[in-house]
């Protein structure tokens, strides 16, 4: 998931297969955003497990 702090709504990123692709999915779009967001408006993004899978 992320969040647009700018347009202050919530949008999905994407579903992956495992946790390690939803992580690789986060550190592209952390590093895409810091090249081209000031950090007080960069979009916050995070990995919801699926229902039901512990939270690592």
């Amino acid at each position: 998931m992320g969040y647009d702090t700018f347009a202050r709504e919530e949008y999905v990123v994407g579903e992956y297969a495992t946790r390690a692709l939803a992580q690789a999915a986060v550190d592209a779009a952390e590093r895409r955003q810091a090249g081209f967001q000031d950090e007080a408006l960069r979009d916050h993004v995070w990995i919801v497990p699926p229902e039901g899978d512990p939270v690592s």
